[in-house]
């Protein structure tokens, strides 16, 4: 027997389900985060639900990542917004119990793995049905409770990931059970094929990585079933239905970047990094997820890590070579121990599988956390099922070491919860344990300015988020984020440097992957005469974003409208401001907000039939309601005033 025998294994996982509720419950109120916003907290169809089919429809429909637009994840945020209203803490609860539910999933599925992947050599270690539990239970504890899934599991929008890594667990499941079933020759099968085909589909509308399902299956087959089935003719089956699986969807993929290069090529124009850069980096990114993996330094941990170095040779920096090395070593060394270890081959081929879509020549941001989470779980399930043999003749010791690392893992996660619960201080541990990251620095810089207290308070944070906010500049020559919030510490004050407004005028015209939403915020304070620029400086800053090639029309369009309320209000030149929201409306015609924009200024002009014309253009343009309040207010203004 491989560990002392515990009776009552479904305690011990209800035990484990709790204990990591318990750890997640600290972190649920530390409110919503940056990518949040954009994707849920000011999504116009969230926000409108009225519980008709059309509202859900637009919900479900209402994101612009990936090529599927991920319906079944935004529809699980338009559940928590029409039941739990833009609460945080439900959103995040929502989010620790699909990480339970994938827990139990993973035990279940180490369950029946297991003693398919613990042989040596092609002899299977004899394990009883309490090791076995144990053993499953060793591997879905160490995967719930470790502290780099925090940041998947407490920000929000990461459910995208997570409900993508449940559908693809429930999927192989229920592939393992079916597998298990044909070669016991039992009925039913048919019922977990119809589950695989289901869960496949939900976890590929989730998110991308549902895309990997069939390859996990192939590296599944490869090590723990090896194909085996009870006649010929059935293991023909599955070599060709699964080969099927795993190479049409590789031959599409291949066919289509090689006739359509510019899809692939021209998500690099918006980057810093080149595809050759990227595939050289993420060799040693590679590393540095195993290391947070083995090694969880919290401090090593965080949402940005930007402070990572893009490779841009095999020598520069001198790491990238032995990091490209160290990986092809690691896949020659697992196929040629395929048989002597087949839980190592395991554990490799699942790592490079689970990064395989989001870790390649795809260009997304080089590094993130949340990459690491469904292969994890694969590396502790084959590392688990190799170290049995092993671990056979040491009980006592197994137990203890287990017990250690296990505890380890969940003060670790305790820590990082709970700065999850506070987001000033995490922003502020984030820039502490990466000083050279420009993201961490502004950030924390952010979370300074954003607290609430008296003037005085407010400007003592506004010179200590200066400081943020001046090194993240001084790292990174084209970030425009920190440098917009540098202009509005400013507020209230004299004038804003001329020297400051050049430099983010310089940034935003060499931004290469332009976010209007720091140049709005200079221009509405300025607007509400928070902000004292100069007009000549406003007006080289406006025409540095229409001119930035990566801008499109709604970003030009929002500029010019706020650009047309600052002429309006501060510059006290209405008609300069209709002509410039006159051009907004004209690259954005369907943009309800540039209408009603263009009615406040004609009835300021005392234009009145042009204001009726452009506000009914408003009403019919706000499919939604979003801005019902708003054209009703100056209907009624413009009714009050007659014909």
């Amino acid at each position: 027997m491989l560990l002392p025998p515990v009776r009552h294994s479904p305690l011990l996982l209800t035990g484990l389900l709790t204990l990591t509720l318990a750890l997640y419950l600290r972190g649920l109120f530390g409110g919503f985060l940056f990518d949040d916003y954009p994707n849920i907290v000011d999504n116009d169809f969230l926000l409108h639900l009225d519980g008709s089919w059309q509202s859900w429809k637009n919900a479900a429909l209402s994101s612009g990542a990936g090529l599927l637009r991920r319906p079944v994840s935004m529809l699980s945020f338009a559940l928590n917004a029409y039941f739990t209203g833009m609460d945080p803490a439900a959103f995040k609860l929502f989010n620790v119990f699909i990480h339970l539910i994938s827990g139990v999933l993973a035990y279940r599925l180490a369950l029946l793995l297991i003693p398919l992947l613990a042989t040596r050599n092609g002899t299977a270690t004899q394990l009883s049905a309490t090791s076995q539990r144990l053993l499953a239970l060793l591997v879905a504890a160490a995967w719930l409770l470790h502290p780099l899934h925090v940041s998947n599991v407490l920000y929000v929008v990461q459910r995208m990931n997570l409900l993508a890594a449940l559908f693809t667990l429930a999927a192989l499941l229920c592939y393992t059970v079916m597998r298990h079933r044909q070669l016991a020759g039992t009925t039913g099968s048919r019922w977990q094929l119809a589950g695989f085909a289901g869960f496949s589909l939900l976890a590929l509308l989730s998110k991308e990585n549902g895309a990997l399902i069939p390859f996990f299956v192939l590296v599944i087959e490869l090590f723990a079933f090896r194909f085996a089935a009870a006649s010929p003719v059935h293991r023909n089956l599955v070599r060709w239905g699964l080969g099927l699986c795993v190479g049409a969807p590789a031959v599409f993929a291949i066919v289509y970047m090689a006739c359509n290069p510019e899809w692939l090529l021209s998500g690099y124009s918006t980057r810093d990094f080149d595809l050759m850069e990227r595939l050289l980096t993420q060799t040693r990114v590679f590393w540095h997820y195993l290391l947070w993996t083995f090694i969880p330094n919290i401090h090593w941990m965080g949402l940005y890590h930007d402070d990572i170095a893009y490779s841009k040779s095999l020598t520069t920096p001198w790491s990238t070579l032995p990091a490209l090395l160290g990986i092809a070593g690691l896949m020659i060394t697992g196929w040629r121990m395929r048989n002597a270890a087949p839980g190592l081959c395991f554990a490799i081929a699942w790592l490079l599988v689970g990064h395989a879509l989001e870790s390649t020549v795809i260009p997304l941001e080089m590094v993130f956390e949340h990459r690491q989470y469904l292969p994890m779980y694969g590396v502790f399930l084959g590392l688990v099922a190799a170290l049995a043999t092993t671990l056979q003749s040491l009980p006592r010791l197994a137990l203890w070491l287990s017990l250690a690392a296990l505890l380890a893992l969940t003060l670790l996660t305790a820590q990082r919860s709970r700065l999850w619960g506070d987001p000033q201080h995490l922003m502020l541990s984030m820039a502490q344990d990466h000083p050279h990251s420009p993201r961490s620095l502004f950030e924390a810089g952010r979370a300074l300015l954003d607290q609430p207290g008296s003037v005085d308070e407010r400007h003592q944070r506004a010179l200590a988020g200066r400081d943020y906010f001046s090194r993240a500049m001084q790292l990174s020559p084209t970030y425009v984020h920190p440098a917009a919030s540098m202009v509005m510490t400013y507020q209230h004050e004299a004038a804003v440097p001329a020297a400051l407004m050049a430099d983010l005028t310089h940034r935003t015209a060499h931004m290469q992957r332009l976010s209007p939403l720091p140049i709005l915020l200079v221009i509405r304070a300025a607007a509400h005469k928070q902000l004292k620029i100069a007009p000549e400086a406003m007006a080289a800053l406006v025409n540095a974003t229409l001119g930035n090639p990566s801008a499109d029309n709604l970003s030009r369009g929002l500029v010019l409208t706020n650009y047309g309320n600052y002429l309006a209000t501060a510059a006290n030149d209405p008609q300069a401001a209709i002509g410039v929201t006159l051009a907004a409306i004209e690259l954005e015609p369907r943009y309800a907000l540039f209408q009603l924009n263009a009615a406040y200024l004609a009835e300021q002009l005392g234009q009145p039939q042009l204001a009726t014309q452009h506000l009914a253009n408003a009403e019919l343009l706000d499919a939604i309601g979003e801005y019902k309040d708003e054209i009703v207010a100056l209907r009624e203004k413009l009714n009050a005033k007659g014909p």
